[in-house]
């Protein structure tokens, strides 16, 4: 089913501020001049000229007054529609052809949805369904998929068979005081609907003790204070804590005792607050309150339901009407109205759905807390970081112990998104120890490790290293060393299976650290010093090498000039001739017999040349020397060149120290993070203050600007700093590794361009040297100012912040600040 973007009031105003090159606080200090009723925004209209409901907004008529064009512009453009969506998971029923009821469009990915929106849709005798998956059912059926295959389970021939003996409503531990314990402690990552701040804020707050508080919990969340006050959830917090203070607020609304009871018999359970779409429904309903049939109780539930203000006012009236006809006081109808009812006013949920929701909340609990917790742990790790394991899902398939049905269970392997990854690292690493891959245990993706209580990182988040490698390393497994390793990892023909690149990476990510028991260091080491081209002896043909390293006696250096002239001229014959172009002939004329040049003509032209033979015995009388000096210092040339060429081969391939070598081959820091120190060092030599991840909030403001004579609020900036580990140039978006945690920074399209800019030279030789670098690419170490919004962090500074947002950190050789770079 298609779903339509429109323009809502507050981006009405940034559009059109944007269009008409406002200054972009004016257009923020607009927006936060709209009032949100109940979850929603006002109109522009209701905030200029009000309506039967609402009050025109005298502060945001003055502020609009200012700005004419822009009230004309954004005034206009609200609520058209700007853009075509698909419906996360509305399919339509129909009992006839689509479009005999309806119209059908495509959307830019090519998916078939409906052209009408769902009112327009269902008054058309179309019905929809929500057939919605989400991310908590492939958290549990990934934690079963790995019990099931170390046998902590069994499986029961189904899917739904294994389902109803272990994690079944009916069979799950739903009373163990110790596990509500854990979800508490927040010792159960990423429990259902409780895995968001609010919810994190909702268990500290309650703490929950049984399926009716975890769905209570789940509801009162949602709620919003009907006056601006206290939030139901504080309230609810308060009550249970202490619930004569439900019983004085009854009583300062004038209720009395008997009134109390009454409520009592609804409210109670729930620590005197009304939670959910059926309790308002029975307080309705109850004859000695207002006496609504089933029918109109059910109006009054849609009306909060669909948010329909205009069902609801009609409500509220039948509400009082019917209330006083059956004798009810005003204090009683007051009290279940505004205080009750109205929580719910701007969205509730129904028991059925926060019992539903709760239920998978408590399926994860008995699943971290009954088995070993190391397998919900996994699984949430993988799922958050997209790495499900396809290829350990198909061993439970070899194994026998799942069965494919048909197509759509058949998993794809996914392209890996180092980000994604980074930070679902970064949400677990707290709570559990995540291990570098292991070269004879690690698999695809993320696998639990149970005797040492941690997760193992698996091969495929490794730069480099691709899905037949991985199979490849598999189908060898055990090796003995890492020499084993690579003799393993050859065919049987002698063609390799894996280039040296691919085994340095599988090094740098720590695969063989257990194996070898070395340092990484003195692993990639040895490693290097077998592929360098280490020489056992030298010779007359190792000479050019020496040369080129300057390793030879300034004694010699005539007879390197005659060698590299011999090089040369070989590379042009004749015959018998050895051809002289221009620039050997100046060197021969210099010093050797001009009468031995031999004149021939071809095709009119005439060259110059030196027999081969006469020459050739020239060159050898000249190599007499070199060669003595070599066989008189083999053993000082052979280890000062062996040295050289392991140096070249190990600057190749390993630059910078282990944590540089994390970032490249795994996309994440694990040994430790740079910004430790750096972020110390910024704060010492230039004095701008680091702020954490934790510290990021929205909409948080630092006093007030005065522009055009208005006040206008001043967003309070932070300061970041981090390594570049993602970036998504459509998206215009980078991820950064910060010290605590991973943020994505949303760049414009216009800063994204200049700071991702390179300009390249070629010199005189052909070589291509880069003039100016990109400031985003994987591993550039940034210092990002602005401001949180919604979840993505967005460079902003002011025109008297007096430095640009971004800058690349330059550190020196031995990791320390150096300075920093910007780009104009």
């Amino acid at each position: 089913m298609c779903t339509f973007g429109t323009e809502g009031a507050k981006s009405s105003i940034r559009t059109a501020a944007r269009g008409l090159e406002i200054d972009d606080d004016i257009a923020s200090y607009l927006t936060t001049l709209i009032p949100n009723e109940r979850g929603q925004d006002w109109s522009l209209q209701q905030c200029y000229y009000g309506d039967e409901e609402h009050t025109p907004i005298k502060s945001f008529i003055e502020a609009m007054n200012k700005e004419p064009l822009l009230w004309k512009v954004a005034s206009k453009i609200e609520n058209l529609v700007t853009r075509l969506g698909c419906h996360a998971s509305g399919v339509l029923a129909l009992n006839d052809k689509i479009w005999k009821n309806n119209g059908i469009m495509k959307t830019s990915k090519g998916i078939l949805v409906t052209a009408f929106e769902l009112e327009d849709t269902e008054q058309l005798g179309g019905v929809k369904y929500d057939y919605l998956t989400v991310q908590a059912l492939d958290k549990i059926r990934t934690c079963l998929n790995w019990m099931l295959e170390d046998e902590v389970i069994e499986w029961q021939g189904s899917l739904k068979s294994t389902y109803n003996k272990y994690i079944h409503p009916d069979v799950i531990n739903k009373t163990e005081p110790s596990m509500y314990d854990s979800l508490y402690n927040r010792e159960i990552p990423s429990c259902f609907q409780f895995d968001t701040p609010v919810g994190n804020q909702a268990v500290q707050l309650i703490h929950p003790s049984s399926l009716l508080e975890l769905a209570t919990g789940n509801s009162v969340m949602r709620l919003m204070s009907s006056d601006g006050g206290e939030l139901p959830l504080n309230t609810y917090a308060k009550f249970k804590s202490n619930i004569n203070l439900w019983y004085k607020e009854m009583k300062e609304a004038g209720l009395n005792e008997n009134e109390q009871h009454i409520l009592e018999k609804y409210l109670l359970p729930l620590y005197g607050v009304a939670d959910s779409q059926e309790v308002m429904m029975l307080l309705s309903m109850d004859s000695n309150i207002s006496g609504f049939t089933i029918g109109e109780a059910n109006i009054l539930r849609k009306a909060v339901a669909k948010k329909k203000k205009d069902v609801l006012e009609k409500g509220k009236n039948l509400f009082y009407e019917k209330g006083i006809n059956l004798g009810t006081s005003m204090n009683m109808l007051d009290y279940v109205w505004n205080v009750q009812i109205m929580r719910q006013a701007g969205y509730s949920f129904s028991v059925i759905h926060t019992t539903a929701y709760s239920y998978i909340a408590l399926q994860e609990m008995n699943l971290s807390y009954f088995y070993p917790s190391i397998y919900w742990k996994t699984a949430c790790l993988s799922v958050d970081a997209g790495a499900v394991n396809e290829e350990d899902y198909y061993n439970l398939i070899n194994s026998g112990i799942i069965n494919i049905v048909d197509d759509e269970d058949k998993r794809e392997q996914n392209k890996v998104q180092y980000g994604k990854i980074a930070a679902a690292i970064s949400k677990l690493k707290d709570i559990i120890k995540i291990e570098l891959p292991d070269i004879n245990l690690a698999r695809f993706g993320f696998t639990p490790d149970v005797e040492h209580n941690s997760i193992l990182f698996g091969l495929k988040g490794i730069s480099r290293v691709g899905d037949n490698i991985i199979n490849e390393i598999i189908l060898n497994r055990p090796y003995k060393s890492l020499q084993d390793f690579v003799n393993k990892m050859i065919t049987k023909d002698g063609k390799k299976i894996i280039s040296k690149d691919k085994i340095v990476n599988l090094i740098k990510a720590g695969a063989f650290d257990r194996l070898e028991n070395k340092s990484r260091e003195q692993i990639l080491t040895e490693y290097i010093k077998t592929i360098a081209d280490q020489k056992e002896k030298l010779n007359l043909q190792n000479y050019a090498m020496l040369i080129k390293h300057n390793l030879l006696s300034n004694e010699l250096d005539f007879n390197n000039r005659v060698y590299n002239f011999t090089k040369y001229i070989r590379k042009f014959k004749f015959k018998n001739l050895y051809l002289l172009d221009e620039i050997a002939q100046e060197f021969y004329y210099n010093y050797f017999d001009a009468t031995k040049i031999k004149i021939i003509s071809e095709n009119g032209i005439n060259q110059f040349g030196i027999e081969q033979l006469y020459w050739d015995s020239i060159y050898n009388s000249y190599m007499n020397k070199p060669r003595q000096y070599i066989k008189d210092n083999q053993s000082e040339l052979l280890t000062k060149l062996n040295n050289i060429l392991f140096k070249a081969e190990y600057d190749k391939y390993c630059k910078g120290d282990i944590l540089r070598w994390e970032l490249d081959s795994l996309g994440f820091y694990h040994s430790n993070h740079p910004f430790y120190k750096l972020n110390q060092q910024i704060r010492n030599n230039l004095g701008v203050e680091i702020s954490s991840v934790s510290d990021l909030k929205e909409d948080e403001f630092d006093g007030l600007w005065t522009i055009k004579g208005k006040q206008v609020p001043k967003y309070k900036l932070r300061t970041i700093a981090g390594t570049i580990i993602d970036k998504d140039k459509t998206k215009g978006t980078i991820t950064l590794s910060c010290c605590d945690g991973v943020v994505t920074i949303k760049i414009y399209k216009e800063l994204y361009a200049l700071l991702d800019r390179e300009i390249a030279e070629e010199d005189d030789e052909g070589n291509i040297n880069l003039i100016e670098e990109s400031f985003l690419e994987k591993g550039c170490f940034l210092l990002v100012t602005g401001i949180l919004k919604g979840e993505n962090f967005v460079p902003k500074v002011y025109k008297n912040t007096g430095f640009n947002a971004i800058y690349k950190i330059c550190v020196n050789s031995y990791g320390d600040l150096d300075y920093l770079l910007k780009k104009e």
